[in-house]
């Protein structure tokens, strides 16, 4: 497994807005592709904008319990951890997002979001701002890694 850090970071910038919020918990939609985190001073809203031809859809999501809830984020850091065997379309790529975060001025550890993206090879996704949000969008509170 090779990880590239902070590949395409600009691509998922929208998360920036995360850092030096204390977080109280984590939404994912239903289907995978949405993210919402209820901060100190409000919540905010995450999709996957995918380009056409792919679909792309979160994974995997670990440390929210023990790493992020009730923690101020401090740094957030962007992977692409490699290429995998294809799920739904021709190529399968991985990328990770690392949240670190700090309690009470102490390192908390960290979290980590996976998610996928599956195209012909040309396409991808990324982490967008979520700004029109429909009524009928249900949401998960994410409690435990899932």
């Amino acid at each position: 497994m090779s990880e590239e850090p902070n590949w395409a970071a600009d691509e998922h910038e929208a998360l920036n807005v995360l850092i030096g919020k204390t977080v109280r918990e984590v939404f994912l939609t239903d289907d995978k592709q949405g993210l919402k985190f209820v901060c100190d001073d409000g919540h905010y809203h995450f999709i996957l904008d995918n380009d056409c031809c792919s679909l792309g859809w979160i994974e995997h999501i670990s440390g929210i319990k023990d790493h992020l809830l009730g923690s101020t984020i401090r740094e957030i850091s962007y992977i692409r951890i490699e290429h995998v065997i294809p799920s739904r379309k021709e190529c399968d790529e991985i990328y990770g997002v690392k949240f670190k975060g700090d309690g009470q001025g102490l390192y908390k550890g960290e979290a980590f979001l996976e998610f996928r993206n599956s195209s012909n090879g040309y396409y991808g996704s990324s982490i967008e701002e979520w700004k029109n949000i429909s009524a009928d969008v249900v949401w998960e509170k994410v409690e435990d890694d899932v």
